[in-house]
């Protein structure tokens, strides 16, 4: 084969990887906001620490930076977002980010530890996942640490 068919050949198979990759991380989305019971607005208003479905995901209203919520028996402080990596809103990408949160887990351990949308994590034997964040990234605008808004399950 010449250099140029190999290169080709690369191509392809790094756009259908990218292509896996996506498919997967989307389903494994919509699979899990099913199992996450959907919270009013109200309640988000009211800002209620945490709501109960019927397969025992338990999820925060959508928290803040330094604001420590109890959710199934788990304190979370979100501290930083030490990386926020989406694909704006306004931009095309072949593939969607992902944002990593510096959190604090106490329940009478405390672990400092960065969690991942959508990448579930354990701590104390429960599962912990950052299932979304607000604002949406725009390119032309910068959040501030203030603005950012997440949703988390404990299972």
């Amino acid at each position: 084969m010449k250099n140029k068919d190999i290169t080709m050949l690369i191509l392809v198979a790094i756009v259908l990887m990218v292509a896996v990759y996506y498919y997967s991380v989307n389903n494994n989305t919509q699979t899990e906001k099913s199992n996450i019971s959907t919270t009013t607005t109200a309640g988000i208003l009211a800002n209620k620490t945490t709501t109960k479905s019927t397969s025992q995901t338990y999820t925060s209203n959508y928290t803040k930076i330094g604001q420590r919520t109890l959710i199934n028996g788990i304190y979370i402080t979100p501290v930083k977002v030490s990386y926020d990596g989406r694909c704006p809103i306004d931009v095309k990408c072949i593939q969607a980010g992902t944002v990593d949160l510096a959190v604090i887990f106490e329940n009478g351990t405390t672990q400092n530890t960065i969690i991942t949308l959508n990448r579930p994590t354990t701590f104390s034997g429960k599962i912990i996942s950052l299932t979304n964040i607000t604002p949406n990234k725009v390119s032309t605008k910068v959040i501030n640490d203030s603005d950012y808004r997440f949703l988390i399950s404990v299972k």
